[in-house]
Formats: C-alpha cells, structure tokens, sequence
C-alpha cells in the first residue's frame, strides 16, 4: 500500500480457510484514494470460498460469495484518468488464441445493500447505483437456478431516479456455452430527465446451446411520457429456432404510438429473420403500417462491425412533413452539418415510392438507387413523376470535405400547382425546363449556401 501511496483498514481479524474449501472472509474494510483520506471502496463484511479440487481439472466451484455494505465511489478526473487506474496494472496480455471460458458452479450469492457512485469532474454528471442487492439459488449448470435482483439508480444531469428489478430461473454453462432461463421478467420505471419511464421485459422459458436455441412468447414494452415525448412501444418475439450461432425468428412485431416534439406517429411492423451470428450475416423480410402507409422490405447484413448491408424498399405512400418538426421544415437559420457519421459503413439498395410528399412537393413513381462506401453516399440514379413532368437526376454526400452535389433534370412541370404548393404562392401558369448541377461544402447550412457553385438553366412557357 505504500507503493500505491492509499491507506487499507481492516477492522477484527480476517479468517482464513485453505482446504477442501479455500476462503477469506473480512469484517469492515475500507480502502483510500491515493494521497488522501477520501473514501475510495468500503464494505461491511465479505466472504467468498471455492473448492479447490475442482480448480486443478479447470472448472471453479463457488461455494459461496456474500457482500454487504459495499460503497464504492468512482470518479472520472478532468484529465481523463480514473481514480481507480493506478490499481489496474500496465500490462496487457500478448495477442494470440482466447482461452476457452470455464466451467463455473456456484453454490449461492448474496450481495446486499451495494451503493456505487459516478462522478464526471469535467462534465458534472454524476451516477449512483444504490439498494443493490443480487441473490442466487445453486448455479450448477444443470438444472434452472433462482435469481432476483433489485437496484436503484439515480443521477445529475440528466437527472434519473430510476427503480429496476428482475427475477427468474437461471441456468449456464460457459465451458459447453449453454445458457437458459425459465419465468424470467425484469421492471424499469421512474423519471429520466423530465420524462416518466416504464419498461418491462418477459421470457417464459429461452435455451441456447451450440447445437440448438430455442424460445417463445418473449415480450418487451416501454412507455415514456413527457412534456417533449410520449412514446409507447411493444414487441413480440413469437419463437426462436435454431442453434446458438443460426438462429430463426419466424416472426417479430412491433407495435408503435409515439408523439416527440410535435411529431407523431403510428407504426405495426412485423419481420421474419434469419441470423448467422457466426458469419455476421441477417437476412429479414419486413412488413407493415407506418401511419397511412403499407411498407414492405428485405433487408440484409453480411457484416455487422464495420456495417454491410443490402436492401429493397417499396411504400405505397409517405408523407415525409408529417416527421418533420413545423419549425425546421422551411430550412430556416444555420444548422450544423457533419457527415462523419457516413465513415465506415457500406450499404447498397433500392427504394420505390408510390406517392412521396416533401416540403409540401407532391412526387409520384419515385424510384432511387442508394449506395454508401468510402464515405461517400450517393442517391443515383432517382427518378420522379411531378406535377405532370418528369424529374430525373443524382445527389451526393462526401465526408471527405464535408461535400455535397446535386444534378437535377426537370421536364415539362406544370409550374403553377409547383409553386402554389412549394412556395405558397400564385405567381404563374405555364410549362417549365430546370436543369442544374451545383456542388458545394461546408460544416453549417448557411455555409454551404453562400459556397454553392455549378450552373443552372430554367426555360419557361
């Protein structure tokens, strides 16, 4: 301890077991943050024993782990550092072929009244976990063990009380890589920031092994209500089916009512998935209602980190004003734009809309070839049917320079209903031809005004 520069105090004498059960047992300990007398971890009392014969053939017996009274305070420093770094040691571990997991049995766990807190000095966040208490029945890798745990959490900025809670029956074995458990629910509710949440989560009986995964009935629901938000979500895993690493869901749902800032929205979808989690592949086929519009697609993964993916969208009908806020729709005052977010994903697709609505612009037939690679996306070709013309053209959005580019060729559009539905104004009547290719870049809106160039060409009868 004087290498670490911290001050460890145990009160009473530790008792100590060697064979056929190895042990330490403590009363009331604590231990300081270096250089000072502050608080870094305390408990009232721990135990915990293993069997030794068991550790020589490579399997760890608990025979028991009880923990009470444990506080623990984390903080993150200005620097970045933690205050716990200096107890973590330097080295890391050679590269090579991971160890196989093993096989662990536990007799019981006890962990009652566990008080963690979390503090952001740069930030000021702040977050605690407290009332944590986490109980097992015998774990042996058999037969379904009981399991119960309850926490609450609270926190500044943003602001939480949150009160959790899960109970079930638990069964694992990480050297075979099985894992299942019967009746298992789990419970969040309490206030995040000024929004009152309500979660739950249930699985009447789920088993994975390598060979075969099985489930059903496996349900999850949220409500969130708020001056900002009110949101209400189900979903429905009907059945799973497969093995560990190729799993089938014959069918999700999802059934959606949710209103944020000023935007709502009404959503069932339903999906059949198939999943190789070995090869990082999903393919899905989707369905459903979003609002007044019937939805279908496929949709495919064949990497999952760094994304690939594929899709084939079709939608009867979308009326894109109705999930923009009132406030933006008009593109009014500068807005930051940072195409990072494009960096590292490869995505390729298709998209057909049967009637599109957009800034009040009434398309019809709208067709568009999506493709992101390299950091670069680009929605080309696209084509349109608007106001009795034809629209045809490509955008693209670079992160490298923060670019964007449109080409657009505009046919025979009826310009009075154009301008009477865009601009809100009758001005006109007649028949026009715009044609334009423009580029530009920036990181705001207003910036990539005032740097657009290209050339443009309107012909008006």
């Amino acid at each position: 301890m004087k290498e670490k520069n911290r001050t460890l105090v145990i009160e009473g004498e530790p008792r100590l077991r060697l064979f056929p059960v190895a042990g330490l047992a403590l009363g009331k300990t604590s231990l300081s943050e270096p250089g000072s007398d502050k608080l870094f971890v305390s408990l009232d009392a721990a135990e915990a024993a293993v069997r030794v014969m068991p550790l020589l053939s490579g399997e760890i017996a608990l025979e028991t782990l009880k923990l009470s009274g444990l506080k623990a305070n984390v903080v993150r420093r200005k620097d970045g550092s933690m205050n716990f770094s200096d107890l973590a040691g330097g080295k890391e571990k050679a590269a090579g072929k991971p160890e196989e997991p093993p096989n662990v049995r536990i007799a019981e766990v006890i962990v009652e009244k566990v008080q963690l807190a979390y503090r952001d000095e740069a930030t000021g966040q702040e977050l605690n976990v407290a009332e944590l208490n986490l109980k097992t029945g015998r774990l042996d890798g058999q037969t379904p063990g009981d399991l119960s745990l309850s926490a609450r959490i609270t926190g500044k900025k943003p602001d939480v009380d949150l009160r959790a809670q899960a109970a079930g029956a638990l069964r694992f074995n990480l050297g075979k890589e099985e894992f299942a458990f019967d009746k298992f629910s789990a419970q969040l509710k309490g206030r995040f920031d000024q929004d009152t949440i309500s979660a739950e989560f249930s699985a009447p009986k789920v088993e994975v092994t390598p060979a075969r995964a099985s489930g059903s009935e496996v349900k999850g629901s949220i409500q969130v209500k708020g001056p900002q938000r009110n949101v209400d979500a189900r979903l429905l895993i009907a059945a799973v089916e497969g093995t560990a690493t190729a799993l089938t869901i014959p069918k999700v749902s999802l059934d959606l009512v949710a209103a944020i800032a000023g935007i709502s929205a009404k959503a069932k979808i339903e999906a059949a998935i198939k999943a190789n989690l070995a090869k990082q592949d999903l393919q899905a086929e989707v369905s459903g209602r979003l609002d007044d519009s019937t939805l279908k697609a496929k949709v495919g993964l064949t990497n999952f980190a760094p994304l690939k993916a594929n899709f084939d969208a079709s939608i009867d009908r979308l009326n894109a004003d109705r999930y923009i806020p009132p406030d933006k729709k008009d593109g009014k005052g500068d807005e930051p734009v940072n195409l990072a977010v494009l960096r590292g994903k490869t995505v390729s697709g298709k998209v057909a809309i049967g009637a599109l609505t957009a800034l009040r612009v009434k398309l019809e037939n709208v067709k568009a070839e999506i493709k992101l690679a390299d950091g670069k996306l680009e929605v080309s070709p696209h084509s349109a049917s608007l106001y009795g013309g034809t629209l045809a053209g490509g955008f693209s959005a670079e992160a490298n320079g923060n670019r964007v580019q449109v080409k657009e060729n505009i046919r025979n559009v009826a310009v009075g209903p154009l301008l009477r539905d865009y601009a809100r104004k009758d001005l006109l009547e007649g028949r026009g031809d715009i044609t334009f290719d423009v580029h530009s870049a920036g990181g705001t809106t207003l910036t990539l005004k005032r740097a657009l160039a290209g050339s443009a060409r309107i012909q008006m009868k």
